[in-house]
């Protein structure tokens, strides 16, 4: 079985009573609130409200004031205006929002985002030259640009001026640029520090809406879709402003107004009228992802800005055609990483996994990377090398933060950069195994086997008797869920699990108390499954989520089991 911890959240008896009577919840929706950090009535309503009002004015952000000075300008004196992404989901989305925003506006508008395999991450000093020629005056960068410094310095050089938005960590020094919007800087009194790149798109956006055009600023909420788009693929904490943003952007992708998003649900095959942030994860993403991935984003560029039902079909068909490609290729690297994990990786004296391949496609790497981390739990760095260059990302756990690890190995990498989980590295191939000893070290005295063992957080454990329709409708109040605002994750003891089938990549089956007809419909990992089969039938303890049947929006719940323990013994750390 796969040791993980089960830790059983401390309720409080008093204040889950005080918080149901006073807003009429059920005491176990009360409890929820409370571990989410919600202790007065005051707060419990401003959570559940979702009051777009409540978000922050942009002009809080340093030096958004000067940027929205230099676009202003821009627009007057009808200068050029390019705007620079980055290839994943939250770059697109950025790039497409601020586009459509700009174009209404009247400024005259172009942009770029690099290709992955040839131009690799970040400003692009050959590109900035080229679009110097085409006339641009001003970049704005959009999810990209906090560590350009030599891109920057070229630009000023070449007498144009960069608005850097990015929401990637800062390094100790910043690039010259003419506007920085990053809440992480130093000396920005933002109140909240986790937008995406496309909440913070957003926030430009709004800003020049309330200085340019304020008839305009109720309008650019209509691009609230792209803003949940990008939140929840880029996987920033789904708390504070970032909750209230793609709970608003959930409802505005309900009334699929983009031809682009509306192929793309089609694709998916998503008829329900309400969305979560999975149909964005599962389904939304991994499509817009796929070009950018393999090479050039501008397919996915192309459907976002699109407003011709025609081309959004045709371009939407083109992502799934390289999303199956993706697929494709994924499926053979982690087939081939897990391999080497298995032939190559001490877990006696390696505390993080470091992988590389010359065989490996660079677009793929995240992804691999997060699968072998889910797999080990380890910090995994998976890297394709190609022309003696490795360009690899690093995905980690709880208690190995990224930039401060790999800030220490600097010596051995070219270019690094990202969040706390999850980073991009670049280095040379013969930099590789000393980088590989060095970041173990690092973890060797950061990390003691206990952090290597996963944790489920259970919010409760209850009978499975709690379990009603009607909680789950409750639970919907608590939505959007995702880190920082997980899914309420409950323990209910001496069950029966039977019946089970496999169901395209799951496993589905019939989880009853082991007297009385009580009984739900459960879902379960392959994996899990297999774990579970010499128990069928005998008593465990489950772990699991309450969540509707698939493509039902109410109704009886279904359990999505996360771990199981057989009830006669004690798992780990419980």
């Amino acid at each position: 079985m796969t040791l993980k911890r089960w830790e059983i959240r401390i309720p409080n008896p008093t204040l889950r009573e005080e918080l149901a009577e006073a807003l009429h919840l059920h005491p176990v929706t009360a409890q929820l609130l409370i571990h989410r950090g919600v202790e007065t009535a005051s707060q419990a309503r401003a959570f559940l409200s979702h009051d777009l009002s409540s978000c922050h004015d942009p002009f809080n952000l340093k030096d958004m004031e000067k940027a929205v000075g230099r676009l202003k300008r821009a627009l007057k004196e009808k200068e050029k205006v390019l705007v620079w992404g980055d290839y994943d989901v939250d770059g697109v989305t950025s790039t497409s929002l601020l586009v459509r925003s700009l174009n209404a506006f009247g400024f005259h508008t172009l942009h770029h985002i690099p290709n992955r395999l040839t131009d690799g991450y970040g400003l692009n000093k050959t590109f900035l030259t080229l679009a110097k020629k085409k006339g641009v005056a001003v970049i704005i960068s959009v999810d990209t640009g906090i560590a350009g410094h030599e891109a920057v310095a070229h630009l000023k050089e070449l007498g144009m001026d960069i608005i850097l938005t990015d929401h990637h960590e800062p390094k100790r020094e910043l690039p010259k640029a003419y506007a920085i919007i990053n809440p992480l800087q130093k000396g920005c009194a933002y109140p909240f520090r986790f937008l995406s790149g496309v909440g913070l798109a957003y926030k430009l956006a709004s800003a020049v809406a309330k200085t340019v055009l304020p008839e305009m600023e109720e309008k650019i909420q209509a691009h609230l879709d792209l803003v949940a788009v990008g939140t929840v693929a880029d996987v920033v904490p789904m708390i504070g402003e970032n909750r209230i943003l793609v709970h608003h952007g959930l409802r505005m992708l309900e009334k699929r107004q983009k031809p682009g998003l509306r192929a793309l649900l089609s694709l998916g095959g998503i008829r329900r009228q309400t969305l979560i942030p999975r149909d964005i994860g599962f389904i939304v993403a991994p499509r817009i992802n796929a070009s950018g991935r393999l090479g050039s984003a501008e397919i996915s560029l192309k459907l976002l800005l699109t407003d011709d039902e025609e081309e959004a079909g045709r371009l939407s068909q083109q992502l799934e055609v390289g999303n199956k490609n993706r697929r494709r290729i994924e499926t053979q690297m982690l087939k081939e990483a897990i391999a080497k994990v298995e032939r190559e990786i001490n877990f006696k004296h390696e505390r993080v996994i470091v992988l590389q391949d010359e065989r490996w496609h660079p677009g793929v790497v995240g992804i691999i990377a997060s699968r072998i981390l889910n797999r080990f739990y380890r910090p995994t760095i998976v890297i394709a090398v190609t022309g003696g260059i490795g360009r690899g990302s690093a995905r980690s756990i709880q208690g190995f933060p990224l930039p401060a690890a790999l800030d220490q190995c600097k010596e051995y990498l070219d270019e690094f950069g990202g969040h706390k989980f999850a980073c991009g590295v670049t280095l040379r191939e013969e930099n590789i195994q000393p980088f590989r000893e060095s970041i173990n070290r690092i973890a060797s005295q950061t990390l003691d086997a206990e952090d290597l063992v996963p944790t489920l957080l259970v919010d409760m454990e209850i009978p499975l008797g709690t379990l009603q329709a009607s909680l789950l409708e409750e639970f919907k109040q608590l939505q959007p869920f995702g880190p920082g605002n997980p899914e309420p994750l409950f323990l209910s003891k001496r069950l029966l699990l039977r019946n089970c089938f496999k169901q395209g990549g799951e496993v589905r089956g019939e989880v009853s108390e082991r007297k009385g007809d009580l009984s739900f419909e459960a879902t379960l990992s392959s994996q899990l499954a297999r774990e579970v089969t010499p128990f069928l039938d005998q008593p465990i303890d489950l772990v699991y989520h309450p969540v509707h049947k698939k493509n039902e929006e109410r109704g009886t719940p279904c359990l999505h089991i996360k771990d199981f323990a057989p009830s006669r013994l004690v798992p780990a750390g419980s």
